[in-house]
């Protein structure tokens, strides 16, 4: 009985350093399990805002497109050929084009 206790005792003496380290690889485990928890949730919380982003982006660069487009269209190909001349006698318009128009009555 003595030799079976103290047989015991000699493997409790030799499996607690392994158990030991067992249960440090065992934390490091545990928080690397729960760093990688985090990033997977930060990684789904990116992944439902890609498609409103990428929305938000496809909008935008269709503005810029039309605005683009009807910046081009709005440009008319007119060149100056000659610079403008003062007139040789000023003239204006005729004064009862000039005065505010009226309500009629009725």
């Amino acid at each position: 009985m003595a030799r079976a206790t103290s047989q015991f005792d000699s493997d409790g003496r030799v499996n607690q350093p392994q158990a030991q380290a067992i249960e440090k690889q065992l934390q490091v485990l545990k928080s690397t399990g729960n760093a990688v928890a985090a990033q997977q949730a930060g990684l789904r919380a990116m992944e439902r805002q890609s498609p409103a982003a990428s929305h938000l982006l496809q909008s935008f660069l269709r503005r810029q497109q039309d605005a683009s487009e009807r910046g081009q269209l709005g440009q008319a190909d007119a060149r100056v050929f000659t610079l403008a001349t003062p007139p040789e006698r000023a003239n204006s318009l005729h004064p009862i084009f000039l005065r505010p128009v009226r309500e009629v009555p009725r």
